[in-house]
């Protein structure tokens, strides 16, 4: 691996305000976790099922549940599983609600969400999506062709579909009249209550996600690439429509007889009032959207990032969660109300005294990677280009420092009287002794030394840095000599931390964590996971949190201690991790997202 993975994702142009309607929404928790940024939530949404008795329900990443009246105002409901969640849906008569997801995840609901059962199933698999209907019948679909039914919801029984194609969608108007699509193409239509299914010939090769329709003669399927196709036939032959240029779709529904409505990558959302044109709609986001839900004249998108879009009858499409988008590579502060982020394009967040997240101009337009003070009125950034930005909150605003190399900065850190040591690519180091405002070039760029990702200091003389290849360095005399520690260790290293008592963690790679005692020897400590690790940091040797890739959270609770997992809300890539008090972490990472631990 390269630079740290948390730089590779600040390339892109960052995403930044959402229109939220007006009113701060109360963010969500899950297993003790907050989310401050996105509102009101930031995992994925996968689905959405809307109950004329129970309004709608999303699901998605980590065991997420939401609940919505009206699709304005979403909640948080607890649900028994941390796994991802594929699909929701449910009967009318008797009222039943059914979520399915990953390994096997299939829990039943009879008294609207309040409590819910797993039942014994015929088969354990990823189920993909999930379809009930007035009769109280509910199917659900997965990998090789798998159809279950359930009458009850509590006895399921696989049915023989003929295809071993995985199946990703599945809908139906009536007990004749389910439809089910997949890989390679595949359309079966199902009738006896799903008891027989039919090959329904597509005329494509591409997988086919979705699908959705107002009876027998008006279907609609879409899927990759932008295919969309229709049927008026009761599925004898399928039409594809010109698909306007947009990238896959992911769901359907239908708003009225030949008036489709489908969701895609890149914020697509494509529509047809004669059921032979289609159009493109802003959506205002580039994030993949992946479920659509209709409730009278309220029509919800849920996609990637937690977003959550409403549009009432023909109105435009309008935002319901809020913050900032872009992708966070490192966070520092002195306290929750003095607490900093960085990101691309020079961004640079503050979080305000009423908990809310705001950009500060900086000036800069490299991407920021590395930030560190020593108080509220001392604070410094670093980033691509060999960009730096001080900011001093009392005055207002950032001071751009070149730091006289061109080179990408990846750490600083930031000590008493002004000393500031920051390092990058290439094994480049520089210091200054004024905060900035002028630079001494230590160790320069060499394209055969691995890159420098981390720095971290007890005092100008007692510096370590970390990078690639698993090095190590030692730094003295104020950053003017650097000499490598060894380790067993040769995984990349993107972060370090030393805890007061001395005691030195960097982790990396594969989910490499190295500790020393004592800055000179470095031993190797078993984690348990092999997810990539970008950010350390803690309030103690008995106090340590490890973040990484997949939404990845780990600690170290006691001196000595084994690492364990923490569970998370979300699978974004989790790049920093900040400490207001002892066991009170906050995490940062791509998509904006920013969790508080209480």
């Amino acid at each position: 691996m390269g630079i740290r993975k948390r730089t590779v994702g600040l390339c892109c142009v960052a995403s930044l305000l959402l229109v939220a309607g007006g009113c701060r929404r109360r963010a969500v928790s899950s297993h003790g976790w907050t989310w401050e940024n996105p509102k009101p939530q930031g995992s994925g949404v996968t689905a959405v099922w809307a109950s004329e008795t129970s309004g709608f329900w999303a699901v998605g990443a980590r065991g997420l549940l939401l609940r919505s009246e009206d699709g304005a105002v979403w909640r948080r409901a607890p649900v028994p599983t941390r796994e991802d969640l594929t699909g929701v849906s449910g009967t009318r008569n008797p009222e039943r609600v059914v979520l399915v997801g990953d390994r096997g995840t299939l829990l039943v609901s009879q008294d609207r969400g309040r409590s819910w059962v797993a039942p014994r199933l015929p088969v354990r698999e990823r189920w993909t999506c999930a379809w009930g209907m007035d009769s109280g019948d509910v199917f659900v679909t997965g990998p090789r062709g798998l159809v279950l039914r359930s009458t009850d919801g509590a006895r399921w029984e696989r049915l023989s579909t003929g295809t071993a194609e995985d199946l990703f969608g599945l809908w139906g108007s009536g007990p004749d009249d389910l439809w089910a699509v997949g890989r390679n193409g595949v359309v079966l239509h199902g009738v006896d209550r799903g008891q027989r299914w039919m090959p329904s010939p597509s005329g494509v090769s591409q997988s086919l996600l979705a699908v959705s329709g107002t009876g027998p003669d008006d279907g609609w399927v879409v899927g990759r690439n932008g295919l969309v196709l229709t049927s008026g036939d009761q599925g004898q032959s399928w039409t594809p429509l010109s698909r306007a240029g947009v990238e896959d779709l992911h769901a359907v529904l239908l708003e009225g007889r030949r008036r489709p409505r489908a969701v895609g990558a890149s914020g697509a959302i494509v529509w047809s009032d004669d059921g032979i044109t289609l159009r493109a709609e802003p959506s205002g986001t580039q994030a993949s959207l992946r479920a659509l839900g209709r409730l009278r004249d309220i029509t919800v998108a849920g996609g990637d990032g937690g977003w959550l879009l409403r549009r009432r009858g023909q109105g435009p499409w309008e935002a319901r969660s809020e913050g900032l988008r872009m992708p966070l590579a490192h966070a520092w502060g002195t306290d929750p109300l003095h607490l900093w982020a960085v990101g691309p394009q020079g961004g640079l967040l503050r979080r305000a005294p009423d908990g809310s997240w705001a950009m500060v101009p900086t000036g800069l337009t490299g991407n920021l990677v590395g930030i560190h003070g020593t108080s509220a009125e001392d604070v410094l950034a670093v980033g691509f280009d060999g960009q730096t930005g001080w900011f001093q909150s009392a005055a207002g605003g950032v001071s751009a420092r070149p730091s006289g190399t061109p080179d990408n900065l990846y750490g600083v850190w930031l000590g008493a009287g002004g000393f500031v040591v920051a390092v990058g690519i290439k094994g480049v180091i520089v210091t200054s002794d004024d905060r900035g405002a002028h630079w001494v070039v230590r160790r320069r760029a060499d394209r055969s030394a691995p890159e420098l990702s981390a720095v971290w200091g007890r005092s100008p003389d007692d510096l370590y840095a970390v990078g690639g290849q698993g090095t190590i360095l030692h730094g003295t005399r104020r950053g003017a000599e650097w000499l490598p520690r060894s380790s067993e260790n040769r995984s990349s290293l993107f972060d370090l931390w030393g805890s007061p008592t001395g005691e030195l963690f960097a982790v990396g790679f594969d989910g490499a964590v190295v500790h020393s005692a004592d800055g000179q020897r470095w031993a190797t400590v078993p984690t348990g996971s092999h997810a990539t690790l970008f950010g350390v940091a803690g309030t103690s040797a008995g106090d340590v949190w490890a973040v990484g890739m997949d939404g990845t959270v780990l600690h170290r609770s006691r001196p000595g201690g084994a690492f364990r997992a923490v569970p998370s809300p979300t699978r974004e890539d989790l790049n920093s991790v900040w400490l207001e008090r002892p066991g009170r972490p906050w995490v940062f990472g791509s998509g904006g997202a920013i969790l508080r631990y209480r």
